[in-house]
């Protein structure tokens, strides 16, 4: 079973790739790939501010990490760079204390991609 963080991932993931499918994945999958389409940010947003009000989870934990980073992706989605870009910055710090280098290298790569 995936955590919340994870499942806004997989949301996340439909939403930015930017790779196409091969054709037989998407006729058996297309009821799927359309609903996330259509509901993919909400639901991965919700996910995600339900992940962020675990009270157990550090604020400068590689976990916090990651959900801003996943946020700052989400906003970025949505168009709204500014919001995103907040995100980031936030969960910056955290990943290079922590040492979670693919947290931060997702963000240095998203923060990359809004300039």
């Amino acid at each position: 079973m995936l955590t919340p963080t994870g499942t806004a991932e997989v949301y996340l993931e439909l939403l930015a790739s930017t790779q196409r499918p091969p054709l037989l994945f998407l006729l058996r999958n297309v009821s799927s790939i359309v609903r996330a389409r259509l509901y993919g940010k909400r639901r991965a947003l919700r996910l995600l501010e339900q992940a962020s009000h675990f009270q157990q989870l550090h604020e400068r934990g590689a976990i916090r990490a990651r959900i801003n980073a996943d946020l700052g992706l989400l906003y970025k989605l949505k168009g709204q760079p500014d919001v995103a870009r907040q995100f980031l910055e936030k969960g910056r710090l955290p990943a290079q204390q922590q040492g979670a280098t693919f947290v931060l290298n997702k963000i240095q790569a998203i923060l990359a991609d809004l300039k």
